[in-house]
């Protein structure tokens, strides 16, 4: 498991030189030229496939000739021959992000979805039998067979996705011209790479400067790990369990948001949905994380010593659930070097809380949770100010009213009913929630629903 977790950061900091986050800049760019009809679907495609063949080469080399490497950070060469095994997982990888790209801006998100299902049953079955055909082996031969596993996996997903390409689509990119459209890609595209690179690392020195500034007022390394733990590994966690909803819904929207930012009213739209369908989400989890912690920490880890900390995060966290919304708004309108600021804002004002609090006898160790919180709340702050600023979007007071009123209205109902069963309290204090979802669904913009929008898609295509 240490030669696992070890290769994993490096392989996860490879993805992100290699594939410079063209799947987000690929969709957002075919969605809108829809309606712009600035640049053929064809040369955005074909320039994006240049960029990353081209940096997912570097890439490889760059790990074919890192052995000398390992040998002088770690003695020894067993992490050399796992990131071997993923060379073939980080072409497969970018080159699936820039279809997937494709496809998310024409609405295809069944076709992607199914590839994501795909590869990740793939990976625990060819994983599993790998594991199983070669267990009287080294343990570094399985971590590498492990790893070749996963290589497998992107393999079968990405040639889903060109078979599932064919059928839909027979243009070709041979004839095509970029004209050096890809400095247009790269340009946008390097914030986000940026961005990527400046949270990877933010988390790599916060538990180093963490464990500096406790040892300052004598406060073991022991004793900061596990403080550290009970946040990062325990209490986060539980308060983000129900966050693939959010990235989900930002997913779904940001080829609609591409395509319709320059109609104010129709992007509206869009966003209030999206961010009252992350509210319901959001009401879901805070009720479970700050009224039963103790409950659901020892139903996953059989430990509830961080419940404290998870009903202290879980009133600020609540606000996470919004952040994916705010951010691909933001993409939609090329805002990539203000994301990329506010990264580095909001990383260096957490890692110089943690440094000053943490060191102060006042807070100790609970100056982390605190710092957790400044940080969260400064980056949704400067999403939304960023996101009024350029697009004029803003939130209702009617809606800001009404959602106080429905988060009350679930906090007094739990406090009635504490003393019930937990799945049933869990029922009734969510139901309004649920009505409220149902009203969302079945919401009209124009006399018309949504999904008329995806009528498109084929002509498009």
């Amino acid at each position: 498991m240490t030669i696992y977790s070890l290769v994993f950061p490096v392989l996860s900091l490879s993805l992100c030189l290699s594939s410079l986050s063209i799947q987000v800049v690929a969709n957002q760019r075919i969605a809108y030229n829809y309606k712009a009809r600035q640049t053929p679907t064809k040369v955005i495609i074909k320039s994006c496939l240049r960029i990353n063949i081209i940096s997912s080469s570097i890439i490889a080399i760059i790990i074919l000739l890192s052995f000398p490497l390992y040998k002088f950070m770690y003695g020894s060469m067993d992490l050399y021959y796992p990131l071997l095994c993923c060379i073939p997982l980080i072409y497969c990888s970018n080159l699936a992000g820039i279809i997937k790209g494709y496809l998310e801006a024409n609405k295809l998100f069944h076709i992607t979805s199914l590839s994501n299902l795909l590869e990740q049953t793939a990976k625990i079955l060819v994983t599993f039998l790998v594991i199983y055909i070669f267990r009287e082996k080294s343990i570094l031969f399985k971590v590498s067979a492990s790893y070749l596993a996963m290589s497998v996996s992107e393999i079968i997903s990405f040639s889903y996705l060109i078979f599932r390409v064919r059928k839909i689509t027979s243009f070709t990119l041979k004839e095509n011209k970029t004209d050096f459209y890809e400095k247009e890609i790269l340009k946008q595209a390097m914030p986000l790479t940026m961005q990527s690179l400046v949270l990877s690392l933010a988390g790599f020195f916060e538990p180093i400067i963490f464990t500096y500034a406790c040892s300052k007022i004598n406060i073991s390394t022991e004793a900061s790990s596990t403080y550290y733990a009970m946040i990062c590994s325990y209490a986060i966690p539980l308060l983000i369990m129900a966050i693939f909803s959010s990235f989900s819904v930002a997913k779904a929207i940001f080829p609609f948001l591409s395509e319709y930012k320059d109609d104010k009213k129709r992007s509206e739209w869009y966003i209030n949905k999206a961010l009252y369908f992350c509210f319901i989400f959001a009401l879901l989890n805070f009720n479970i994380s700050y009224f039963y912690p103790d409950f659901v920490l020892n139903l996953f880890y059989n430990d509830a010593s961080s419940a404290p900390i998870v009903s202290f995060l879980a009133p600020f966290y609540f606000f996470s659930y919004f952040t994916p919304i705010f951010v691909v708004v933001m993409q939609a309108h090329q805002l990539e070097k203000q994301l990329l600021m506010h990264s580095i804002v909001s990383s260096a004002v957490g890692l110089i809380c943690i440094f000053v609090l943490c060191q102060n006898p006042l807070f100790n160790t609970s100056g982390l949770a605190i710092t957790v919180v400044i940080s969260g709340l400064l980056n949704i702050a400067l999403h939304y100010i960023s996101v009024r600023k350029h697009t004029g979007y803003k939130i209702k007071i009617k809606a800001i009213i009404l959602s106080i009123a429905l988060i009350l209205q679930n906090i007094i109902q739990t406090l009635l009913l504490s003393n019930t069963h937990f799945i049933l309290n869990f029922i009734l204090t969510n139901a309004t929630s649920l009505i409220f979802l149902w009203i969302f669904y079945n919401y009209r913009f124009g006399g018309q629903k949504v999904s008329h929008h995806l009528l498109q898609r084929k002509k498009r295509l």
